[in-house]
């Protein structure tokens, strides 16, 4: 009896895993949608998969496009989605969403 009750918890414990969000989603107030995603250290931006410079709590940055990656990489300017205002590039305020506008 002593054996299976550690046991009846580890198998309870593994099978209630807390679960977190796969997918956030945002929209902001000039018709721009993100959809973040955590494990994979993925955004997307109005549809488009965006290529990530740096992934951390408080911010992400990242390059719009082709254009705006040559003119960030010789400012040393990137686009900014602050994860603790929501701000997007410090202009725009964006919302949790149930979905995307896209």
């Amino acid at each position: 009896m002593k054996k299976i009750i550690p046991l009846i918890i580890v198998i309870s414990l593994t099978w209630c895993n807390t679960v977190s969000a796969d997918n956030i989603y945002l929209s902001c107030g000039d018709n721009t949608s993100f959809i973040i995603n955590d494990k994979t250290k993925k955004i997307i931006m109005n549809g488009v998969d965006r290529e990530v410079i740096e992934w951390r709590n408080e911010f992400i940055t990242f390059h719009e496009n082709e254009i705006s990656k040559k003119i960030s990489e010789a400012t040393g300017e990137f686009p900014i989605l602050d994860r603790i205002t929501g701000y997007y590039s410090q202009q725009t305020k964006c919302f949790i969403k149930d979905g995307t506008k896209f």
